[in-house]
């Protein structure tokens, strides 16, 4: 399978990278810096990966950036650029890629563990866990 996978260069990410490419898999990686580039705050920069790279059988995505600070230390803007990036980043990646996915194609959205253990500096990726 040709797959798609946004937030290559990251921890999650490159163990996402091996384990996909061990399995025969053509792993199409895209990053900020590396690779395939993409800004998944700028709904042009998605798009023109997906003109790039053409049809894949699936995308994942591991990509996001969320600051993490005392919830003391944190301000709205903090906030602001956590969802846009970590969660309507991964929206956009997704509403604009389903026409460049093939029939029975899926989407993989990745979290980190704060979806599981939360951690006392997360409180801005956690909101952007929020359904």
């Amino acid at each position: 399978m040709r797959i798609l996978l946004v937030g290559a260069n990251g921890l999650l990410g490159t163990a996402v990278d091996q384990a996909l490419r061990a399995q025969g898999h053509d792993v199409v990686a895209a990053s900020r810096t590396n690779g395939e580039r993409v800004d998944l705050i700028d709904a042009a920069s998605i798009a023109a990966l997906y003109e790039r790279i053409g049809t894949v059988d699936g995308v994942a995505s591991a990509a996001g950036v969320t600051p993490f600070a005392a919830l003391t230390d944190l301000s709205l803007d903090h906030y602001r650029a956590g969802v846009m990036d970590k969660l309507l980043g991964q929206v956009a990646l997704v509403n604009l890629g389903m026409q460049h996915v093939s029939d029975g194609g899926s989407f993989t959205l990745i979290s980190g563990v704060i979806a599981e253990d939360p951690i006392p500096t997360g409180s801005v990726a956690a909101t952007a866990l929020i359904p």
